[in-house]
């Protein structure tokens, strides 16, 4: 049994693997973008609500000699730039949790449905769907449909 024969028994990811999955920040671009157009809704209706408050406040509790409109509309361009990244950033970042796993098991099933046996389905700690995964694993072992041990490393 040669040494790679033994890595994929153990489920243990090569070296290749961990730099491969650090180049694909876009696991299943399509769900990625569904999730990160909800989240983006919702952040640019919290900052509506927001602006249309601090407005409010503004229009209420003015200083005569200090210009507020030229400041506000900075700040809130500002603060709607910085928000935008931060969430474009922190939704490519957890949808890792839930496209990765989601993405396995679909490859999973499409090689069942194919006759063919898949690996594992492997997630990481973190990763939302660790239970499923493990299901997965176990029915397919199960089935005889998957080659090593019916358990996720982790």
């Amino acid at each position: 049994m040669s040494l790679q024969q033994i890595v994929a028994r153990l489920q243990l990811p090569s070296a290749r693997y961990k730099v491969d999955r650090r180049k694909s920040f876009r696991i299943d671009p399509e769900f990625q973008n569904r999730f990160r157009l909800r989240i983006l809704g919702l952040a640019l209706t919290i900052s509506l609500v927001g602006a249309l408050a601090s407005v409010g406040v503004a229009l209420t509790v003015r200083l005569p000699a200090f210009s507020h409109d030229r400041i506000l509309q900075i700040v809130a361009v500002g603060l709607a730039l910085v928000e935008g990244l931060l969430i474009v950033l922190l939704c490519d970042r957890f949808s890792h949790r839930y496209c990765g796993p989601v993405y396995r098991i679909k490859q999973a099933l499409e090689a069942v449905r194919r006759g063919e046996r898949p690996d594992p389905v492997r997630v990481r700690r973190n990763d939302e769907f660790v239970d499923l995964a493990a299901l997965l694993n176990e029915v397919l072992a199960k089935l005889g449909a998957l080659d090593g041990p019916a358990e996720p490393p982790g």
